[in-house]
């Protein structure tokens, strides 16, 4: 019984965090609900563990914790740094680029060319 309700977590885990982030487009600095899932998972893999040993229950408790480590890494560590370079040197040419704006219009990097100094903010989601 318990390994179904560990495993339950887990898929549900999964689905929140592939729902929030890819469906929903939600961004935040601190899921908390998936760090209950995923913890909630890990805690009922250990004590079904030490209460009935068994491969079932020995695989709940490690996809529990390597889904809560993962979580951890990608919140606290992977989406802090980029995997690649994101500063220009000086002297280079800002990349022409076209994005929406806060009121929804189409704003062309290559409209501001010739008008001197210019300071571009990117917010990503609600970080």
């Amino acid at each position: 019984m318990w390994a179904v309700v560990g495993y339950s977590l887990l898929f549900f885990g999964v689905a929140l965090s592939w729902g929030t982030l890819r469906l929903l487009g939600i961004y935040r600095r601190l899921p908390v609900e998936q760090y209950i899932v995923f913890g909630g998972a890990a805690a009922i893999g250990l004590y079904a563990l030490l209460r009935e040993p068994s491969l079932l229950h020995f695989g709940l408790f490690v996809l529990g914790t390597s889904c809560l480590g993962g979580l951890a890494w990608y919140v606290h560590w992977g989406s802090i740094f980029p995997r690649g370079k994101l500063a220009l040197d000086v002297g280079d040419r800002f990349p022409d680029i076209s994005l929406t704006d806060s009121e929804g219009k189409l704003f062309h990097s290559r409209s501001l060319q010739g008008l001197g100094s210019a300071l571009y903010l990117f917010f990503r989601g609600d970080w």
